[in-house]
């Protein structure tokens, strides 16, 4: 965020100051000297921090750290970049109209230092080889402000291996979803020091994350008395055995293994099924074959024929919004081109 907020910055006032020296070419300025100072300090220390730190208080392997600590040379390059964009602008000597360095200056600095994977902060740790399209319930230790976090995969990194995780860190977390796993819990998900962490605990209801569609369990030590998959890099692979997505038709109920997710929704192979449940929490937006899904806290409804099951979402408001949006955006470039237009007009004297 502080990355996007510094770019943001230096690229505003650099594109800026291109129309200012058209403009205006006898203006030199110090004026943003301050503004552009401290953009460029959050952009540098966006990843400079997490550098200096020590391996073990940021749970890193040795070997991805010293990998963090060669970017810092390549990061080098486009932070003196950087400083002499800096200098451009605020130079009384130098025409201001090489405002443009800075507007690009700030992506030749992601392009370098982030989009590599270089630093230590994007650095997925490694993992059990989970089985495709299930449910996973981690149980992290608890962590505290003056402990060392040892999390087995901190929460919504599993997305980034596209394995859905039962718990999750989102300040937007629905009510529902919360209750939902404190029921599980037996207690309050998220620690006491972060109430938009919700984990999955060790006393978990073996039952009720079957019901949530849990197909594993990864922990430290095995809970519980679950049947053991497997041990690898010290995380124990114990089989809940849910499925995600429930099958209910002429011959009985099954598990459907052949489904595929998209980025917008759900699809699964159950021509002529009665019914269909799909363990994803229902919010508004969610259709099944292009009808509004029934109320309820999961995705479910009736399904008759013999294609696909295609459950979709769109979130409610999209349309309107990118339609209001697209007409601002419009009227703001028409705007832009008036004033201009008015301000080349000589005056009549």
């Amino acid at each position: 965020m502080l990355f996007v907020l510094g770019g943001s910055v230096l690229g505003a006032l650099g594109l800026a100051r291109i129309r200012a020296a058209r403009e205006h070419p006898e203006t030199k300025t110090w004026g943003d000297g301050p503004i552009l100072a401290m953009a460029l300090l959050a952009i540098v220390l966006t990843f400079g921090l997490s550098l200096l730190v020590p391996p073990n208080t940021i749970g890193l392997d040795p070997d991805v750290f010293v990998t963090g600590k060669a970017s810092l040379v390549l990061a080098l390059v486009p932070a003196a970049g950087l400083v002499l964009a800096l200098l451009l602008l605020v130079s009384r000597r130098i025409p201001a109209r090489f405002g443009v360095l800075v507007a690009g200056l700030p992506a030749l600095h992601a392009l370098v230092t982030y989009a590599p994977g270089l630093v230590p902060t994007g650095v997925m740790p490694p993992l059990p080889a989970g089985a495709p399209l299930i449910r996973v319930a981690v149980v992290n230790d608890r962590w505290n402000f003056f402990a060392t976090p040892r999390a087995i995969v901190p929460p919504n990194l599993l997305a980034a291996a596209k394995i859905v995780d039962t718990g999750g860190y989102d300040s937007l977390i629905d009510r529902e979803t919360k209750e939902i796993l404190d029921r599980v819990n037996g207690a309050d998900s998220p620690p006491p020091e972060n109430g938009n962490m919700m984990f999955v605990r060790s006393t978990a209801n073996v039952d009720q994350l079957r019901s949530l569609g849990v197909g594993e369990l990864w922990s430290r030590t095995p809970i519980n008395g679950l049947p053991i998959l497997g041990e690898e890099n010290g995380v124990v692979r114990q089989r809940v055995g849910g499925s995600l997505l429930q099958v209910e038709g002429n011959m009985g109920s099954e598990t459907a293994s052949a489904f595929r997710l998209r980025p917008d929704g759900i699809d699964a192979p159950a021509g002529g099924a009665a019914r269909v449940s799909a363990l994803w929490r229902n919010l508004p937006g969610w259709t099944l074959n292009g009808q509004p899904v029934a109320e309820g806290p999961f995705l479910s409804g009736s399904a008759t024929g013999s294609g696909p099951v295609e459950f979709r979402y769109t979130p409610p408001g999209l349309r309107i919004g990118l339609a209001v949006s697209g007409a601002g955006l419009l009227a703001l470039l028409v705007l832009f081109a008036v004033s201009g237009r008015s301000k080349g007009k000589p005056e009549v004297v």
